[in-house]
């Protein structure tokens, strides 16, 4: 239909737009590109259009074409672990909970706690299937223990490699009191996701304030151009005294994100309590 508003252009390589496309003076066409990643590599192409533009070095426009690369993306909830008062000798455990937000599996490459011995984690009531489908009593797996490795492979235990995307797993961590002063440690996730290493710190003992950010990464995602697009960001004050937030900023980007001012009004400098 020649009055239609938008024609089907290129697509699976057949191009079904019309051999001449001609724009009158003070009109214009918009083309619309879609991406659809078929594989996780990162794909490149090139836009070619040839014109009778008057300048020569116009007359064949090439545009570069890059698609962002699907990727595995890792959150860890809570992102701080405060085991509050835990007397020597005594053990307590917290759950965390591991997702993947992304598109494509995770790898998990390496999981440790630093800084602290008095932490230890495991895989709580893990179990894989044997191939034959009979269930396996399912048990708590620590780095100990040979199963160790294959838990690592197959986190959510669906039998495939890596932990699939909007799937989650527990991760227990034990703290054992060794003594009554403040016990920090660190877990650390390694994969093979947009941000590779995430870390999660771990407090026992502590009377210090501490701060837990939900989420830890603000993703807005696609917007119109001159359309406000909100998104939410708690700061929590997760410690056995009170925390101050004395300031708020944008270090980077300040001509595309703001902080309402609405939002904060009254509240910095402050104390959460």
């Amino acid at each position: 239909d020649e009055n239609a508003d938008q024609l089907v252009g290129v697509e699976n390589g057949v191009n079904t737009l019309p051999q001449l496309i001609s724009i009158q003076p003070e009109e214009s066409i918009t083309l619309i590109l879609e991406y659809r990643p078929t594989t996780d590599e990162e794909p490149t192409g090139r836009l070619v259009m040839d014109t009778n533009s008057a300048s020569e070095n116009l007359r064949q426009l090439v545009i570069p074409i890059q698609g962002a690369r699907v990727a595995a993306e890792i959150v860890v909830s809570p992102n701080f672990v405060d085991f509050g008062r835990v007397s020597i000798g005594e053990t307590k455990t917290l759950n965390v909970v591991v997702s993947n937000i992304g598109q494509v599996a995770a790898s998990i490459r390496d999981m440790r706690i630093n800084e602290s011995a008095n932490y230890t984690m495991a895989f709580p009531q893990w179990a894989l299937p044997r191939n034959d489908g009979t269930p396996v009593e399912p048990r708590d797996i620590t780095p100990a223990d040979p199963e160790w490795a294959m838990a690592m492979n197959d986190p959510d235990a669906d039998g495939e490699p890596g932990l699939a995307p909007n799937t989650s797993f527990d991760l227990a961590i034990t703290f054992t009191a060794q003594f009554e002063r403040g016990d920090n440690g660190e877990l650390s996730i390694e994969t093979n996701a947009v941000i590779p290493n995430v870390l999660v710190n771990l407090q026992a003992n502590g009377s210090a304030p501490c701060i837990q950010v939900i989420p830890n990464e603000l993703v807005f995602g696609a917007g119109q151009i001159n359309m406000d697009n909100e998104s939410l960001l708690t700061i929590e004050s997760c410690g056995a005294e009170a925390l101050t937030v004395n300031s708020v900023a944008i270090t980077a980007g300040g001509d595309n994100f703001r902080i309402p001012q609405e939002a904060i009004e009254g509240r910095l400098p402050g104390r959460l309590a």
